[in-house]
């Protein structure tokens, strides 16, 4: 399964993935945390991360519309749903960091990511 999903590049080296969800945002929410509660400072639900950014713990949280955790060295993965279509969210989700980061794998492994959550969100 294919998805379609914008990506914007900006000169500080943030990658933003950009994309319409057909689920609630607390559907999304608890499919990416598997129901568990999310708290700062606590490991970051597996729903969250792709394999190639190893996640930091949680850096900040407000269910259901934002999740931070912070990457090595000195960057931050940002999830947030933010009011999409009618349908659904709007997903957008920014990384900095790492500086040595391989962009095209990077994009690719958040790609594969994406597509399994929009998959597992059109199952429900």
């Amino acid at each position: 399964m294919s998805i379609p999903f914008d990506v914007l590049a900006e000169p500080s080296r943030r990658r933003i993935l950009d994309l319409l969800l057909v689920r609630s945002a607390e559907t999304v929410w608890a499919e990416l945390t598997a129901g568990a509660e999310v708290l700062e400072g606590a490991p970051v639900p597996a729903g969250f991360t792709a394999p190639k950014t190893p996640p930091g713990p949680v850096t900040e949280v407000r269910r259901p519309a934002l999740l931070a955790y912070a990457v090595d060295p000195q960057g931050e993965v940002r999830w947030q749903l933010a009011e999409g279509t009618g349908h659904g969210p709007r997903l957008i989700l920014t990384q900095t960091g790492p500086r040595d980061m391989d962009v095209d794998d990077l994009l690719a492994s958040w790609h594969t990511r994406l597509t399994h959550l929009a998959a597992r969100l059109l199952e429900a």
